[in-house]
């Protein structure tokens, strides 16, 4: 009965997918929408009004086009060339998940966000290995029921409620890395901050004895160069002043 009634469901969404390509896209960005949006609210602590909507819109965006298109069309592939259910599960956790899926998130998502291809590279480098086990252990279980007791058309859907879990999970992963690198960034920016204050007494009273306007200016441009520049700055003008004292 209950068999019946899957393959009866299976049979209608199938049509209804064949009638309108969008539905399968439609329902994986909301169910990532959704994942991101409980993640962010109960799993972050976040309050709603302050939803980083731009982190929401990258997991939109990505599970209408993933989950919603290429994961149906990988599914037809496994289908097609593996027999047997170990086989299917095996290629998908080795090649999808490891290979494409995961470096396909963390690359789109950040650029979507507004990250550098370098940063995301590297917030890929250092959530490959977590990432691909928490896809292991959500999706391998979810394969095997997939594909040894869902009808074929629904094996997608049957991945995007699967998929919910992994949202809340995997957005909370990938964006611990984003929030470190913040963080690093802001202590980076202070401390180039304290650096300037630093050092910017020592030229000013090292243009004060050389007395030159042109000098004064240089000072404007020093404070805005790096370290390095600063500190030749300082010992041309100790130079000079040693040449006037001659």
């Amino acid at each position: 009965m209950g068999s019946s009634a899957l393959s009866q469901l299976g049979r209608w969404y199938a049509e209804l997918t064949s009638r309108s390509w969008i539905v399968q896209p439609c329902l994986s960005a909301a169910i990532a929408t959704s994942g991101d949006f409980v993640a962010q609210t109960i799993g972050e602590g976040t309050p709603v009004s302050e939803v980083d909507t731009r982190r929401l819109s990258a997991f939109t965006a990505f599970g209408c086009i993933w989950s919603g298109t290429v994961i149906p069309a990988w599914l037809r592939l496994l289908s097609t060339k593996l027999s047997s259910t170990a086989s299917r599960v095996v290629v998908d956790m080795a090649v999808h998940e490891t290979v494409l899926y995961v470096p396909a998130f963390y690359l789109g998502t950040g650029l979507w966000r507004g990250t550098s291809l370098h940063d995301a590279y590297d917030n890929l480098i250092s959530r490959w290995v977590p990432s691909t086990l928490l896809a292991w252990s959500i999706y391998g279980p979810a394969q095997v029921l997939n594909f040894t007791f869902v009808p074929s058309p629904l094996r997608p859907l049957f991945l995007s409620v699967m998929g919910f879990n992994w949202n809340v999970g995997f957005s909370i992963l990938s964006n611990s890395a984003n929030n470190t690198e913040e963080t690093a960034h802001q202590n980076h920016s202070g401390a180039s901050s304290q650096d300037d204050r630093n050092s910017t007494p020592h030229l000013q009273a090292c243009l004060a004895v050389a007395g030159s306007p042109a000098e004064d200016s240089a000072l404007m441009v020093a404070t805005r160069s790096t370290h390095s520049t600063r500190e030749r700055r300082a010992q041309d003008c100790s130079l000079h002043q040693w040449s006037e004292w001659i």
